[in-house]
């Protein structure tokens, strides 16, 4: 069992926006699970996460796991972002 606590750059509250919040959860409820880990608990904040989560037999892909839901999330929240923008 680990317990594991992500934040954004400078605790910018970066995931305000509820779809945002709702990329953000999506992404690593799916991850989680591509990778083997079971989640048992999570708060999830506009500027940060913990979730509370059950390692596969081998959890040595626990910093794959980061680095691959991490980057999993900038596709989707760079076109959220557009979304929220407004053209000049």
């Amino acid at each position: 069992m680990y317990i594991i606590t992500a934040g954004t750059l400078n605790k910018e509250h970066f995931f305000k926006e509820k779809e945002k919040l709702s990329i953000l959860q999506r992404n690593l409820f799916d991850v989680s699970m591509d990778f083997g880990w079971q989640l048992q608990s999570w708060a999830i904040f506009s500027n940060h996460y913990h979730i509370i989560a059950k390692s596969p037999m081998d959890s040595n892909n626990l910093k794959k796991l980061m680095i691959f839901d991490h980057n999993a999330e900038q596709a989707p929240l760079n076109k959220a972002e557009a979304s929220f923008s407004t053209p000049y």
